[in-house]
Parts: C-alpha cells; sequence; structure tokens
C-alpha cells in the first residue's frame, strides 16, 4: 500500500520515499514507493510523470490501494 500524499498538496515538486517493491516486466521497471506525490492517471486524466533519481517516469496507476511508477530503468539502492 502507498501512502497517497498528492490528496494534501499538488504543488509538491520534490520529496523523499523509499522503493518498496520493484517489478521488471519486458525490461520496463513498474516501481511501487512507500509514499508518493505522482497523481495517477484515472477517470480520463493522464497520469502525472517526473524522475526518481534522475530516471524518467512515464505512467502512474493505481491498484488495489498501491500506486505503481513505470520507468525504463531501475534506480539504484
Amino acid at each position: 500500500m502507498t501512502e497517497k500524499l498528492f490528496y494534501e498538496d499538488s504543488y509538491i515538486t520534490e520529496f523523499d520515499a523509499n522503493i518498496i517493491d520493484k517489478i521488471e516486466i519486458n525490461n520496463k521497471w513498474e516501481l511501487v514507493l512507500d509514499k508518493t506525490y505522482f497523481y495517477p492517471e484515472g477517470g480520463g486524466q493522464p497520469s502525472d510523470t517526473g524522475l526518481i533519481d534522475g530516471i524518467k517516469v512515464y505512467k502512474i496507476y493505481e491498484e488495489n490501494d498501491t500506486v505503481y511508477h513505470l520507468a525504463d530503468k531501475c534506480p539504484e539502492g
């Protein structure tokens, strides 16, 4: 489960979070953070995009209270 901070402040542009799960699928990565300000797609609205440790996050989606951050690479660590 991801703590959804985007409901608290939609103007945050930087935050600290921990990667609690990572899944590689076809050389792409689904990253699960313990908390996030990235807003997932839904209701016809596109998701936020941005960077995690300099790696582009190109799509965010939510499933069963978990927010997945899709990226081309996995951050080290």
